[in-house]
């Protein structure tokens, strides 16, 4: 019986040590690390030994172990020894993002943009080329297009190609001139060329040259190296004759 009655009396003597040694404190709003601290009469470090996430993050409703005091003799001093550890209090429901920087990063992240990582060099290729040339009566053009840019988007273009069609034999065609290309997204790009064009006529035994001009503008899809365009052919020949077409140029870049 008496070891019971010491047994009991040594279980109280431990809660009651417990209960002077530790005790919890929920924060409030507008609390910090130093004012709880303070309000305790303890240290900075001594909280964060007996809170150790406290040296992340400290917030409100947040349930702290508070410690009992510890032997220091200043504790003022401790404080601002470990004034580098202040951290500051974030409502979560707060409109201002001044008191809320959690709210003010997402201010600042703004929505993914469809630009391009893409420069003028990647669109340094070689292509065939298949369309029409709608004002000569001509059936099909075709050919290889070869153009070289860089990186600010400038560059060159020279095609040679044939027209065949309605003639007895192909007319040959050589192209060449400066070109801009610019890239709006990974995927779409337009491109411009201004070429000086030179077509050796076959027709009816009666061969011959004829000189003149071609603006060429050209929307296309870009597919990894492969680049695939729509381009149109307005076009000047010397001796007053206007025409227009439109074909299409896969092409591979290198």
């Amino acid at each position: 019986m008496k070891k019971f009655i010491f047994s009991f009396a040594l279980m109280l003597a431990s809660l009651s040590v417990f209960a002077q040694t530790s005790q919890s404190h929920t924060v409030q709003r507008g609390e910090t690390i130093e004012s709880v601290a303070k309000k305790y009469g303890i240290s900075v470090s001594d909280l964060q030994e007996a809170n150790p996430s406290t040296k992340d993050y400290f917030y409100a409703g947040m349930k702290l172990v508070i410690p009992h005091k510890s032997n220091t003799q200043n504790t003022t001093q401790t404080q601002s020894s470990n004034s580098s550890n202040r951290v500051t209090v974030i409502n979560p429901s707060s409109t201002n993002t001044r008191n809320n920087p959690i709210k003010a990063i997402k201010q600042k992240v703004k929505k993914p943009t469809f630009q391009s990582d893409l420069d003028g060099s990647d669109f340094t290729s070689v292509a065939l080329t298949f369309g029409s040339d709608f004002t000569d009566l001509v059936g099909m053009t075709y050919g290889i297009q070869g153009q070289y840019f860089l990186d600010n988007g400038l560059g060159a273009t020279l095609t040679v190609g044939a027209n065949f069609g309605l003639e007895d034999d192909d007319d040959v065609m050589f192209r060449v001139g400066p070109s801009y290309v610019y890239p709006f997204t990974n995927m779409f790009y337009v491109m411009g060329a201004a070429c000086y064009t030179l077509t050796l006529a076959d027709y009816q035994d009666n061969t011959g040259t004829v000189s003149g001009v071609s603006v060429i503008p050209t929307i296309g899809m870009s597919f990894n190296r492969i680049k695939v365009g729509i381009n149109g052919d307005l076009h000047w020949r010397n001796g007053g004759d206007f025409g227009a077409g439109a074909y299409l140029s896969v092409g591979y870049s290198f």
